[in-house]
């Protein structure tokens, strides 16, 4: 004799309906997961590339603020490496090649910054670079007179 009534098993979830409950959910949250992990390679990426484009901005202002005959000015190929900051993932390789032009007399710089990104394709480590070029004049000092006197 059963005391309880058919309507009384009805309410509540049976085991199967929360296993598929508990799959549907373990696969949203590992589309979730995904989806961060993208975001944070992502973010990463950035971070590399904003870097190597302040580096080379640096060594532009720097070659801008020297001597316009200083030995980093030559005409060639010219390089150095930064280790990675304190909280960095990537060594940067910085290449700078020098051509002089003349008539009007100038030189072009392009600067290269070369690092290897955390992310890797199937054939290992992927490769960047950012690159960024100007132009620079020898600049002459001229006396300024004052106006009527």
């Amino acid at each position: 004799m059963h005391s309880r009534s058919r309507s009384a098993r009805t309410h509540g979830f049976t085991l199967v309906e929360a296993l598929i409950a508990l799959v549907v959910l373990s696969l949203g949250l590992f589309g979730l997961m995904q989806i961060q992990m993208r975001v944070m390679a992502g973010a990463s990426d950035t971070k590399a590339r904003t870097t190597a484009i302040n580096l080379a901005q640096q060594k532009l202002e720097e070659l801008r603020a020297g001597d316009y005959h200083h030995d980093d000015l030559e005409q060639g190929t010219h390089n150095d490496s930064i280790p990675a900051a304190e909280g960095g993932t990537s060594d940067f390789s910085r290449e700078w090649i020098v051509t002089d032009h003349s008539s009007p007399t100038y030189k072009e710089i392009s600067i290269t910054l070369s690092w290897t990104t955390a992310q890797q394709d199937e054939r290992g480590a992927t490769f960047e670079s950012a690159t960024l070029t100007t132009y620079i004049a020898q600049s002459t000092s001229v006396e300024l007179n004052p106006i009527g006197k």
